[in-house]
């Protein structure tokens, strides 16, 4: 199969990363893959497949979508995979007026045996379902936005549950958390008001009040950037809180941190539980829907009520206090990541995609 894996953000963050993951998993089942991205995005450096960078000024861009027209017509995919609203909208807008695109341009409809109806699966990151909903399948990462999507009319035998996965190392071994003097507690996130990064503050700022001894790390960049750092002093929290913007390497933030906190006012899945899970490091997140399909609550993480600091901060003060509690529910954790292996849901989403190129290959 020749697969476009498609997106316009130019950011990165957990959708980008199962962008990249798609592109992967489709390239090591030898498939072929294309990427089509913003000429702006910062995941241009990590694309190892062949890729396509075009300006995008808005999903209404009208050169923009020649060119997509272009690049179609030129690769001739099998299928295409879109991420995020703009690459949603801009895709079946394409394939569903190429038609008229061709005789606009004056192009005979079957030059080079062009395929007109060209597949389109749209992969459900969030709840914003607006132009999703036009694409021939849906991948849906959570089990609640599947549920959403159907009560919403979607056709329930056109969208399936695949979560997100991760690659796992084929050497890697369970290593218990070890106590420190001095723990460090974690957050990796972008900056912005729905992943309550200024609730992980303020339960912080409560620890202190409880004279508990702790150092924490702040890694993300993003538009809340100027009002954490104002909270982290007005708690005088500035000795204990290093905001370490952007990572590259994630392994050595996991190995500097002892817990990690995932407080999101909202959260479709919460890729970064995977990771933590990865690296055997105890994990607490809001009881919001994607991470709450993960996780479960005393079994292999715990579980605060989102928005209230104080579940979160007493969470904290728990793993900080029971050792054993902490071993007990990363070595659950590991066994549960298994359930993400990259090459387990490769193997399911490359068997998805056959059948979808077989049912469209007999309608036309």
């Amino acid at each position: 199969m020749k697969i476009i894996n498609v997106t316009f953000t130019t950011r990165i963050g957990g959708l980008e990363q199962v962008f990249l993951d798609y592109n992967e998993c489709i390239k090591s089942t030898n498939n072929q893959i294309i990427s089509l991205v913003h000429k702006k995005s910062l995941l241009i450096p990590l694309i190892t497949a062949p890729y396509y960078a075009v300006n995008n000024f808005s999903k209404y861009d009208i050169i923009t979508l020649v060119k997509i027209y272009t690049i179609i017509n030129k690769e001739n995919p099998d299928l295409i995979i879109t991420h995020g609203n703009r690459a949603h909208y801009m895709l079946t807008q394409v394939i569903r007026h190429r038609l008229l695109i061709h005789n606009l341009l004056n192009k005979p409809l079957g030059a080079n045996k062009i395929k007109v109806d060209i597949p389109i699966i749209g992969i459900c990151h969030d709840y914003s379902f607006a132009h999703i909903i036009r694409c021939n399948y849906i991948i849906s990462v959570s089990n609640d936005m599947r549920q959403q999507l159907i009560s919403k009319g979607y056709p329930v035998d056109q969208i399936f549950h695949i979560p997100n996965m991760i690659k796992i190392p084929a050497d890697l071994t369970y290593s218990p958390p070890q106590p420190k003097a001095i723990p460090v507690i974690g957050i990796l996130a972008r900056l912005e008001k729905i992943k309550g990064v200024d609730i992980f503050v303020k339960a912080l700022a409560s620890l202190k009040q409880q004279n508990v001894v702790f150092k924490a790390k702040i890694a993300g960049n993003g538009v809340e950037y100027n009002n954490i750092k104002n909270l982290i002093y007005k708690y005088n929290l500035h000795n204990e809180i290093k905001m370490i913007g952007w990572i590259d390497n994630k392994k050595d933030f996991f190995n500097s941190i002892d817990i990690l906190c995932v407080p999101s006012r909202y959260e479709p899945f919460g890729l970064v539980i995977l990771e933590s899970f990865l690296h055997s490091i105890p994990v607490i997140v809001s009881n919001v829907p994607g991470p709450m399909e993960i996780v479960q609550h005393g079994i292999n993480g715990l579980v605060f009520e989102s928005e209230n600091h104080d579940d979160l901060s007493d969470a904290i003060k728990r793993l900080i206090e029971e050792q054993e509690l902490a071993k007990y529910l990363t070595l659950s954790a590991f066994e549960r990541i298994k359930t993400y292996d990259m090459v387990e849901i490769s193997s399911r989403l490359v068997k998805f995609f056959q059948n979808v190129c077989l049912i469209n290959a007999v309608n036309q």
